[in-house]
């Protein structure tokens, strides 16, 4: 460890390389939790400081004559790599010039940062916890992290590493991860509420829409109580919970969620042009279901347009919009433009989803019918594999 315990830091074409580092104790429960999860990716609840000096992480460590193998805590050190991360989408700050003690040379990693657990080593009753922080990694979860703000309309919190495996398909442990957060939170955190709303969305892809529907009711019930009713979030949830009650062909309600949705965003104070989209989309598939297929393409032509203004060229949410239009297209017959659509949906879910992502499964398929629809069975044998 003492060959390490030099710090790197690099500014080699606007890239950063260095090596943090923390000491503490931490619950067996929660250490045999990390091992479980050698060679997979994890964030923290909450803003995580460490330190470039090895030293300064030295004298916040525990003596080892106070602990031993059996002992409830044990004294764990993080050692954080950082490489290959540019300095424009950097998960964490260095502090040193804004600490109450500048020598302890602090660096602080921001929520929703996510970790490779690469390594879990034991020597002499200490443990060391070995973490990687790369571009790739935070890359990716920057740009499902984005995705999903849109859903949720709420800030980067406890949260944030459910939705980032929320994007991954990872639904059984998003379930287990939202469920044991609602336990954690004190009663009065909106965060249960977006806990909520994001069981909704689960059980949602999942076709479960009964329970879907009592999550995101759950989520209003609780914005509501905490004095959130015509918040972003609240809106947010309104549309999500119109798009399962169409889900089940009741399209009524869904057309009361929508309602609700609208006339709360007429009352806040700033315009949300990505939250706009939302409830846009909500409207467009109401007009889709009531054969109004001329209306809805205009409406998801401007979602289009609003979020190409506000979002990369190859966000998920675009993805999403374009496969919206090309259903319209296809139920009106005008395959040659439903192709278009799906395809350019199929395209940019190559950049931007994993290969086992439902959406990305779904833009697959679609093109795989519209190749079927015009003979081209080997190009559609291609999509459908």
């Amino acid at each position: 460890m003492k060959a390490r315990s030099n710090a790197m830091k690099t500014n080699c074409k606007r890239v950063w390389c260095l090596h943090g580092y923390r000491s503490q104790l931490l619950p067996m429960s929660e250490l045999e939790q990390l091992q479980k999860n050698q060679n997979e990716l994890i964030t923290m609840n909450s803003f995580l400081s460490a330190t470039i000096q090895f030293k300064v992480a030295e004298l916040y460590s525990t003596p080892i004559d106070q602990l031993d193998a059996t002992s409830t805590l044990q004294s764990v050190y993080f050692i954080i790599d950082v490489y290959n991360l540019s300095r424009e989408m950097t998960p964490f700050a260095l502090i040193e010039n804004h600490a109450c003690n500048p020598d302890e040379s602090e660096v602080l990693f921001s929520i929703g940062a996510i970790f490779k657990v690469k390594s879990i080593e034991s020597h002499n009753n200490i443990w060391y916890i070995y973490l990687e922080l790369s571009k790739e990694q935070n890359k990716l979860g920057q740009n499902w992290l984005d995705h999903m703000l849109e859903q949720f309309k709420s800030e980067p919190g406890p949260l944030a590493f459910g939705w980032f495996l929320f994007r991954m398909n990872q639904f059984d442990k998003v379930e287990r991860y939202a469920k044991w957060m609602i336990q954690q939170l004190p009663s009065n955190d909106i965060a249960i509420g977006d806990a909520h709303n994001l069981l909704g969305l689960i059980y949602k892809d999942r076709n479960k829409l009964d329970r879907s529907i009592q999550s995101y009711d759950k989520a209003l019930d609780i914005y509501s109580h905490l004095g959130y009713q015509n918040s972003c979030r609240a809106i947010a949830v309104h549309c999500n919970l119109g798009l399962a009650h169409l889900a089940l062909d009741d399209w009524r309600s869904a057309e009361d969620q929508h309602t609700q949705a609208e006339e709360k965003f007429t009352l806040l104070p700033t315009n949300y042009p990505l939250l706009k989209s939302h409830v846009d989309r909500l409207k467009a598939k109401l007009m889709e279901n009531s054969g109004y297929a001329e209306e809805a393409l205009k409406k998801l032509e401007k979602v289009l347009e609003n979020r190409r203004k506000t979002l990369d060229p190859n966000h998920p949410s675009i993805g999403t919009t374009l496969n919206d239009i090309g259903s319209v297209y296809d139920k009106t017959d005008n395959h040659i433009k439903a192709l278009e659509y799906f395809q350019q949906a199929l395209d940019i879910g190559k950049k931007s989803l994993t290969s086992d992502h439902l959406e990305f499964v779904d833009y697959y398929m679609n093109v795989g019918r519209m190749y079927h629809k015009f003979g081209r069975f080997k190009l559609a044998y291609e999509q459908f594999e």
